[in-house]
């Protein structure tokens, strides 16, 4: 790492926004104060992917973005501005996109002989079993028979190379299998070569052989028998045109095309199918995702060798690792990515449940800051106030959710509809495992899937990291696990305790051996894609109390934090992990940083709330069809709306379609309800053509829309100072009403956000604040606070952290601390009702040469009255203007 960062400044890549886009854009980010761009993926992805972690090849830069080149210009750019670059890197899985990912096709082809057979989480089984050593490839829109039968499967031919088609989809053919297609060309035509070839490729080794020297003889042959067949087909007379004849036979045969699909190493079968078996582990539930071994060197090595280049010639200073939760052994990735760059910057997309620690083993940075997301989102909710709302909410629905159960419920349903391969795997790792222990032999692999189903629902966090090898279990992770195993008893007696005793001593180290040490690293892969998709893309669209508190890493059931608990949590990262990344908004949140803002204020007016929502279900009951949408349903609408007003229906109406089908409960990804959505499309129609409705939303939230900004200036405000490097979301720097992605994805317009920044030259702050709604202020404390940051050392420093006293009746309403001893932080919370509450409220300044960042006032040492120093602006920096300037 060439220095510190100041913020970083996150950009989604893509083919709408390359390098040279970017490169447009760099003096505007550096005159805003950025130090770093934190890009999203960027090695070659599949054509015409939005977001890059899709990546189909890691030995070069995305073409779409402008290659090698295009990255290298930028590197360049940015140097010469003391800039420079995070990198988010996907260790975890690759896109099984065909024949763009050279990996993949290399498996297809070649099954567990491929050279890239072991970079893949795929489970080879036996050399003698050809059937268990096919990769299952759920893609098909319909049965394999009536896809087979309907002309939709062809194979193709040119110039000695055959791929097998079905729509979009290419696919590799199995070497010995081509034998068929050249017998029967030979049989036709009578050609000699063509007989001499099939015969070739008849005895080539099988795919699943494991004895190297068969392999690579498998290789070499392969590649010559190829290389011949190329040839002829150019050079032999009639090769070429008897090789097209066979084709075009065999695909009006379905009974000879199926002959030769079923010799391949890969087995094509109904999307559907998926939901209980695929060939191989997935990101999440996502099917064209293929999961990675980067346990293995092979994988690590070829996945990793462009970006630790790119590091270590300087054109980037660290890495953003996407979901480690899914890696096998995510503390040895990070220990040999850290020996790899060991001045990098590394922050971890990890997601820590409330209360969770970081892993201290890993040698990183920190994480990607939806910690403090959180945190801070938590510090402008009225605990009272929130009390209401969830009562307000079940009053609106008619019904009493209770969110543990949801969870629980959420978790069932998303590993039996989703993740039924997952766990199907692990129930059969363990049916082997019993075999080895006469004591727990007799369980039926059912009862072992129903035990593993409860277990893993049970969980606490996203996963644990026990390493098997150290024969160790940290005290955390026992305690998480023996919690799982007891609420698994408690919710299902009838399976017995003596099962679920089982799975603890497997879990918890009782019971070592090889089968049993990879069980646990399956079961630790799995929980995450369970919590992920349980939690954030299910349950959080249902639990509807308060919308803004449905966030990635979020405990809405338990989300009021104080400023007794902001200072305990800063206090630890500013000693464990000073260069952690603080975030608001990312391409994953549900709503931006600004929406989220005003709709905490909901929790300073409940009852004006509850009025409002009540009135607006009674005035628009006439626009619902046979109950659609339901209350539930209306309800996050009505906060979606109150949220983001003013937002295009559009917006709105592709955001609630996304909305109702993660929450499963009317409609899903899979088997979309189009009567409900049809329904729900329609009531925003009438919603947006109402003149009544329209008026009493704008009266309603034209009285939260600065108060929301004023709450969004104090939160950019403790991300700009709390300990960590801040990190500024594309487009946020001004008012940014964004929801969920895709939305929250559009283009920024850096040319109005650079006119913006343009016009806050010689403006005093009352006068930006009496151009709140142009997004003005925002900016403001940006430019200055970074242009502090770059001048105080103790902003990047361990243990630079303090809380400060706060005298007075209403101390626990203001943050207030020092960052080393040369700044001063005050941000006052929950402002919307609390009015003229500061003049029995103090702080004691230190001695020096004090002095108001944003107004420029100088500040006395001593007791100072907080009414005085925020008066002219809502939040307060105080800098020590004799110690900076030395």
């Amino acid at each position: 790492m060439k220095f510190y960062p100041r913020a970083t400044y996150r950009l989604q890549m893509h083919s709408r926004f390359n390098f040279a886009m970017l490169g447009e854009h760099i003096e505007y980010l550096y005159q805003l104060g950025i130090s770093h761009l934190y890009l999203s993926p960027c090695l070659q992805a599949v054509p015409g992917s939005m977001h890059g972690y899709d990546v189909v090849d890691h030995s070069h830069i995305n073409t779409e973005l402008g290659g090698n080149y295009g990255i290298d210009r930028i590197a360049k750019l940015l140097a010469d501005k003391n800039m420079s670059i995070i990198l988010d890197i996907v260790p975890n899985h690759m896109a099984v996109r065909c024949p763009e990912n050279p990996w993949w096709w290399d498996v297809l082809e070649n099954g567990p002989s491929s050279q890239f057979a072991r970079c893949f989480d795929v489970d080879w089984h036996t050399e003698s079993d050809h059937s268990s050593n096919l990769i299952l490839l759920p893609v098909l829109g319909d049965h394999y028979g009536i896809v087979l039968e309907a002309g939709e499967l062809r194979i193709e031919h040119e110039q000695g190379r055959f791929a097998l088609h079905y729509f979009e989809n290419v696919f590799p053919m199995a070497p010995r299998s081509l034998s068929l297609i050249l017998e029967l060309a030979y049989k036709n035509s009578g050609i000699d070569e063509l007989g001499y070839l099939a015969g070739a490729l008849h005895v080539l080794p099988h795919a699943s052989s494991r004895d190297i020297e068969k392999i690579h003889r498998r290789q070499r042959d392969k590649a010559v028998i190829f290389e011949m067949l190329n040839t002829m087909c150019k050079e032999v007379a009639g090769f070429d045109g008897a090789l097209n004849a066979a084709v075009a036979e065999i695909n009006q045969n379905y009974d000879l095309l199926d002959k030769i699909i079923g010799r391949q190493n890969y087995k094509l079968a109904y999307w559907k199918l998926s939901q209980y078996q695929v060939g191989y582990r997935r990101f999440f539930n996502i099917n064209s995702l293929v999961g990675l071994c980067m346990e293995e060197d092979q994988a690590f090595c070829a996945a990793h060798k462009l970006a630790i280049e790119l590091e270590k010639t300087g054109k980037i200073d660290g890495f953003r690792v996407d979901h480690p939760d899914g890696l096998f052994a995510p503390t040895s990735y990070f220990n040999r990515l850290r020996k790899a760059c060991p001045d990098a910057l590394i922050v971890a997309e990890k997601i820590l449940e409330q209360n969770e620690p970081l892993n201290p083993e890993w040698p990183v940075s920190g994480t990607t800051g939806y910690d403090f997301l959180n945190l801070v989102n938590g510090l402008f909710v009225d605990k009272n106030g929130y009390e209401k709302l969830v009562q307000i909410w079940h009053e609106f629905i008619g019904e009493r959710p209770d969110y543990h159960e949801l969870v629980y419920k959420s978790k069932k349903l998303v590993i039996k509809t989703l993740l039924g391969s997952e766990i199907s795997r692990l129930a059969a790792d363990l049916t082997e495992i019993c075999e080895n222990h006469r004591r727990y032999r007799d369980f039926a692999q059912l009862q072992l899937y129903n035990a593993l189903i409860e277990v893993a629902t049970g969980l606490a966090v996203y996963r644990t990291y026990i390493r098997p090898e150290t024969e160790k279990v940290a005290e955390n992770e026992q305690k998480v696990i023996n919690e799982a195993i007891a609420l698994a008893k408690v919710r299902h007696p009838e399976l017995g305790s003596y099962i679920f005793d089982f799975i603890a001593e497997i879990l918890l180290l009782k019971l070592p051996g090889e089968k049993e040490s990879l069980f646990i690293r399956r079961f630790q892969q799995f929980t995450g894609p369970v919590m992920a998709k349980s939690l954030e893309d299910t349950v959080f669209y249902i639990f509807n109390p308060l919308t803004s508190l449905n966030e990635v890493g979020g405990n809405p059931c338990d989300p009021v934090v104080t400023v007794k608990l902001f200072h305990a949590w800063c206090l630890n990262i500013s000693k464990k992990w000073p260069l952690t990344m603080l975030t608001s908004s990312t391409h994953d949140t549900k709503r931006s940083e600004d929406v989220r803002a005003r709709l905490n204020l909901l929790s300073e007016i409940p009852d004006r709330w509850a009025e409002t929502a009540k009135k607006w279900q009674k005035m628009n009951a006439g626009f619902r069809v046979a109950g659609a949408p339901d209350a539930n349903t209306e309800y996050l609408l009505y906060q979606t709306l109150t949220g983001a007003w003013p937002i295009e229906k559009e917006r709105v109406a592709q955001y609630m379609e996304k909305a109702v089908r993660e929450a499963k409960v009317h409609s899903n990804w899979s088997d979309p309800d189009q009567e409900f959505e049809t329904a729900l499309a329609n009531f925003i129609d009438k919603l947006y053509a109402s003149t009544e409705f329209i008026k009493s939303l704008e009266g309603f939230v034209d009285e939260l829309i600065e108060p929301g900004q004023t709450n969004s200036l104090l939160q950019l405000t403790l991300k700009l100072t709390a300990p960590g490097f801040p990190d500024i979301y594309q487009g946020t720097e001004v008012w940014d009403n964004s929801l969920t992605d895709p939305d929250n994805r559009r283009p920024v317009d850096f040319a109005h956000n650079l006119a913006l920044l343009k016009q806050l030259e010689n403006k005093s702050c009352r006068d930006l604040m009496r151009e709140l709604r142009q997004g003005l202020p925002k900016l403001f404390i940006i430019k200055k606070l970074l242009e502090l940051r770059a001048r105080v050392p103790a902003f990047n420093e361990p243990d630079s952290y303090r809380p400060i006293d706060v005298m007075g009746t209403r101390s626990d309403d203001l943050i207030a601390y020092m960052r080393g001893s040369s700044v001063i932080v005050l941000v006052p919370r929950l402002n919307l009702t609390r009015k003229d509450r500061w003049n029995g409220t103090r702080i004691v300044v230190p001695e020096g040469r004090w002095q108001n960042v944003f107004t420029g006032q100088p500040v006395s040492a001593g007791s100072n009255k907080i009414k005085d120093l925020l008066k002219d602006f809502p939040v307060a920096v105080i800098a020590d203007m004799q110690q900076i300037e030395g």
